[in-house]
């Protein structure tokens, strides 16, 4: 998986420039990772773990927004059910469609 920008630096830019837009994205991710131990368990939730998880979904959201150019609402509604293909080692690609209705 590869992106042409850098996330973090993107995040960080996100934070100063719109706030609610961070503080959405922040809440899924966590939500996205929290779930992610129910359908790829370990047998100890260590930091390390949750930081891989989080670097992974950072991965996702880096392709979806960065590579993509989805809109923040769309990459919201798909970051999880990407994040639980990327964890359990499945093949993904992002949706190709323009039209994109958000649930």
């Amino acid at each position: 998986m590869s992106t042409l920008f850098s996330v973090p630096g993107v995040l960080a830019k996100l934070a100063a420039k719109d706030r609610p837009a961070y503080q959405r994205l922040a809440a899924c991710l966590a939500r996205s990772i929290q779930a992610s131990f129910s359908y790829a368990p370990v047998a100890h939730r260590t930091e390390d773990e949750v930081k891989r998880r989080f670097g992974r979904a950072l991965a996702v959201y880096g392709v979806l927004r960065g590579d993509m150019g989805w809109a923040m609402d769309r990459v919201l509604d798909e970051l999880p059910t990407y994040l639980r293909m990327e964890l359990l080692g499945l093949a993904w690609e992002p949706s190709k469609r323009s039209v994109w209705v958000a649930e």
